[in-house]
């Protein structure tokens, strides 16, 4: 059975078809999710995530390319977010914004061009 035929059955609450894709797929995905992150914990996540997606989206799924290339896919965006997660989460306001200083001011220029200036009361 192609992978297609298997994608056709995941509608019907084709558990085994969709044992027989997780089953096959799953290390090579993990591997390929553990290239781009580095941690196998969050390769481990990154593939169970786009998995439990699939199963619960499989009746209204539409794939127009292989399964394969989909989870492929649905893996490498996946990482994509973590990766962007991962970033927002490292910086502290001291990575992203400049501080100026004046004698009783300061201006915070961060790096999406928002400026802040906080006066000193008198």
């Amino acid at each position: 059975m192609t992978d297609r035929g298997i994608t056709y059955k995941l509608p019907e609450g084709g558990l085994v078809a969709y044992e027989k894709v997780f089953m096959a797929l799953y290390k090579q995905l993990h591997a390929y999710a553990f290239l781009l992150l580095k941690d196998q914990h969050q390769a481990e996540e990154v593939v169970q995530e786009v998995f439990c997606r699939v199963w619960e989206r499989r009746n209204k799924m539409n794939i127009q390319q292989s399964l394969q290339a989909y989870l492929y896919t649905s893996v490498h965006h996946e990482c994509l977010r973590e990766m962007k997660r991962r970033k927002t989460a490292a910086l502290s306001p001291v990575d992203y914004m400049k501080i100026e200083f004046a004698d009783d001011s300061m201006r915070f220029v961060f790096e999406d061009g928002f400026i802040a200036n906080y006066q000193k009361k008198k």
